[in-house]
Order: structure tokens, then C-alpha cells, then sequence
């Protein structure tokens, strides 16, 4: 099994928006909510198809933080 990660592009953001779908809690977040419209993270694909993501939010501290990741519940074995 070969796991790759990248950065999210502008065209990932309707697969992340069908996995929230999937979640019956889960309300899509418009691209403006998220980091750089919804560029701002990254993407693990395995064997060339995409099963989590999530958006990095930068501050202006040593740090970052990491929030709405999602998963392709299919990809997960579920």
C-alpha cells in the first residue's frame, strides 16, 4: 500500500465537500472559511486516490494548527 501526501488544489475541494456530505452531522464550509479558499492543506492519497484531508491554519506563534480533517468513509474500510 503506497500512501502519498500533497498539497490540496483547487479541484479537491468538491471531493472534501462530497466526504462531508457522507457525514449526516456534517454541514459543507464554504472555500472562503478555509485557509487560502480552501488550498490551505493537504491531502493523503492511497494508491492515487484521495481518502483524508485537512486544513492548516497558520498564526503568527511557533505554531499551527491542523482542523477539519476528513476522511472518504469508503477508503476506510466503513
Amino acid at each position: 500500500m503506497k500512501l502519498t501526501a500533497r498539497r490540496l488544489t483547487e479541484k479537491d475541494y468538491n471531493t472534501i465537500v462530497e466526504w462531508w456530505k457522507s457525514w449526516p452531522e456534517w454541514e459543507p464550509l464554504s472555500q472562503e472559511m478555509l485557509p487560502e479558499n480552501g488550498t490551505g492543506g493537504i491531502i493523503i492519497e492511497k494508491e492515487g486516490e484521495p481518502i483524508v484531508a485537512g486544513f492548516l491554519y497558520g498564526t503568527n506563534s511557533k505554531i499551527a494548527w491542523m482542523e477539519w480533517i476528513n476522511r472518504f468513509i469508503r477508503a476506510m474500510g466503513l
